[in-house]
């Protein structure tokens, strides 16, 4: 027995399901506007963040690089002596932590720069000149040339101080010019800042946990990022192929490029999506962008949202449970009339239907019922008498079918023994009763006669047409008439006879057995195709419209020659027509494919695998159409007494 659900249960279930739906619309809106909002707070304080981390960064530099200015301002206007010079200079590493190191170089020859034609003046502290001369002559002698382009001041790009391994990054002045740009540069100032300190002001600033500041160089390299430690020569585009975030790569172009703005992108340097706002500091030609990670950002979002999940999930229970137990008394009454209506389904048409007090819905279904009820009886006792006159009919169309199917040859073997032709004919009906039919016999002793035609229709009318066009067909005068105008005979007795404007598609020729010539007309019907060797030709002739459609028409015939061995085959629009479960036909490109891989056959195989093939094509499709085939090889006289009929 069927296991039902219960109306209580289904009316509370959609209720509930109405009221979760709006619940989850709202929670979903809900989410929507605190995700924005978020989202807006997030970029204007990455944004507030930057501008005070850029302007505390502008601050600190301008600390190391307004005294290296002035040195190098008054050494050009010759207000200092090398001892002055060299206290100025050592001044500059001793009074800020931040600088590890200051020098100065004197170009020697200033179109030659190398270690021999540069004169060095180191202060550091812990270390002597000497030690240090070589580790940084090759350091100095690159930002020399690069200055000697410039021909102004910038801070280097970041690296690791070869004695304390810090990151470091230099401030280079050019010096000993005069107050003119034409004046060539002599040599050059600089300081090493150690950008340890970036660190701690960057740390400062966090507003999350898991929030960073990350400053690229002008060439793509971190001057800041997260972690302890990095390697100074790795930039932001390896960083973008490791990771295999092209984003990254659109990132750091627009940083580089000195452009401005906000950006949702994969992890940077954490494996997180984030949101950050990036933008220049101009001192350095660096950027600085500041991370927020949506992780941590929505953190509160999930969980207020997880909250108000559970909390409408307990409201929804007892909302159930308060719909069920008011369902359950209102639909009391139907659960009585749907024991009713089962014992009904059952075939107990005499149960009896329950007694409602009420004056509502339920009472009506209740009266209609107990009417169907009594109709169904009625009914029943119809539906048994027309069952038995549906049977009687089935039986008579059955009868009629042999009948029919009795008017139609089935001597192919004995017929066309030891004759100079083969002779082989298919047909399946798509009713017990069809339109299609066939026919052959001999007009005299050298004549073969053949046809094959269509009825328009199906059932009865189709088949009692079918069985006039076969009697006008096997009386025709074919001695005494041209072929024409027996066809013509036969139309115009099919037009008298035809009340219901059925029309019949013909083909009939005859073939004489000693030359191999063929006459033959053909009234409407597909055209026949001819096998001469290794070669498939359509015989693209119609001598006249189908017959029954119209009087006193006058027909054509045609005539051609077949050779030993030639075959013929005739079919019927329900091969073409056939369709696929697709709703695709057959058609004539799948016919003459089929009948191409064959040209070499028999003709029975030829006529057996065509209805093979269309089988396989429709498939599980209802046939919609008759389907017949009628084949025919002439193999002249010569052959009559040694060729029989094979696997015919």
């Amino acid at each position: 027995m069927k296991n039902y659900k219960s109306l209580t249960l289904r009316l509370s279930l959609a209720i509930l399901s109405i009221v979760l739906a709006i619940f989850l619309f709202i929670l979903f809106i809900n989410y929507l506007i605190s995700h924005n909002l978020l989202l807006d707070d997030a970029r204007k304080d990455a944004e507030n963040i930057s501008k005070l981390t850029v302007s505390q960064i502008e601050e600190a530099l301008n600390t190391v690089e307004l005294p290296t200015n002035y040195l190098a301002q008054y050494l050009a206007q010759n207000k200092l002596n090398t001892t002055e010079f060299s206290k100025m200079l050592k001044l500059l590493s001793e009074n800020d932590d931040r600088v590890i190191s200051s020098f100065s170089v004197y170009f020697k020859n200033e179109k030659n720069l190398n270690r021999d034609n540069v004169k060095f003046h180191f202060h550091k502290k812990g270390f002597n000149e000497a030690d240090l001369m070589e580790n940084y002559k090759s350091r100095i002698i690159k930002w020399a040339d690069l200055l000697r382009k410039e021909n102004k001041s910038f801070w280097s790009e970041p690296y690791n101080d070869d004695d304390t391994g810090e990151l470091t990054a230099a401030y280079i002045v050019p010096a000993f010019i005069s107050n003119t740009d034409s004046t060539p540069i002599k040599g050059l100032i600089g300081v090493e800042f150690r950008l340890k300190w970036l660190k701690e002001v960057i740390e400062s600033k966090k507003a999350f946990n898991y929030d960073y500041v990350f400053i690229l160089s002008k060439e793509g390299k971190p001057v800041l990022r997260p972690g302890v430690s990095f390697d100074a020569d790795t930039d932001i585009f390896q960083v973008a192929k490791q990771l295999n975030n092209p984003e990254i790569v659109d990132l750091a172009e627009k940083m580089i490029a000195g452009e401005s703005g906000s950006a949702e992108v994969g992890g940077v340097f954490q494996d997180m999506k984030s949101v950050l706002y990036f933008m220049p500091v101009p001192s350095t030609n660096w950027s600085l962008a500041v991370v927020f990670p949506k992780r941590d950002l929505f953190r509160s979002l999930y969980i207020t949202t997880i909250k108000l999940g559970i909390t409408g999930l307990i409201g929804f229970l007892l909302i159930l449970f308060a719909v069920m137990i008011i369902t359950k008394r209102l639909t009391k009454p139907l659960q009585d009339l749907s024991f009713t209506a089962r014992e009904i389904g059952k075939g107990n048409l005499k149960v009896a239907f329950p007694v409602l007090k009420r004056n509502d819905e339920v009472k009506i279904l209740s009266e209609s019922l107990d009417t169907m009820q009594r109709e169904l009886q009625v009914y029943i006792n119809n539906l048994v008498n027309t069952e038995k006159y549906k049977e009687r009919i089935e039986n008579e169309l059955k009868v009629a079918q042999s009948i029919q199917m009795g008017y139609l040859r089935k001597d192919f073997i004995s017929f066309s023994k030891n004759q100079a032709f083969k002779l082989v004919a298919e047909i399946k009906p798509a009713r017990q009763i069809g339109g299609d039919f066939y026919e052959y016999f001999m007009i005299s002793d050298t004549e073969l006669c053949f046809a094959i035609g269509d009825v328009a229709g199906k059932g009865v009318p189709a088949a009692l047409t079918m069985a006039i066009v076969l009697t006008l067909t096997r009386s025709g005068n074919y001695q005494k008439e041209t072929l024409n105008k027996v066809v013509e005979k036969m139309n115009n007795t099919l037009v008298v006879q035809n009340e219901n404007a059925v029309f019949t598609t013909f083909f009939i020729g005859i073939l004489n057995l000693e030359t191999g010539n063929l006459e033959f007309c053909n009234a409407g019907h597909n055209y026949p195709y001819l096998i001469k060797g290794e070669d498939l030709f359509e015989v693209k002739a119609t001598h006249g419209p189908a017959l029954g459609a119209v009087e006193d028409i006058h027909y054509k015939s045609g005539r051609m020659k077949l050779k030993s061995g030639s075959k013929l085959l005739l079919y019927t629009d329900g091969v073409i027509d056939a369709e696929n479960p697709a709703k695709e036909f057959y058609a004539k490109i799948r016919l003459e494919a089929n009948l191409t891989e064959n040209l070499s056959k028999d003709i029975s195989h030829i006529s057996k695998d065509l209805i093979k093939q269309l089988k396989k094509y429709t498939g599980s499709a209802q046939q919609s159409d008759d389907i017949t085939v009628l084949s025919i090889q002439y193999d002249g006289l010569e052959k009559s007494k040694s060729h029989p009929m094979n696997n015919a």
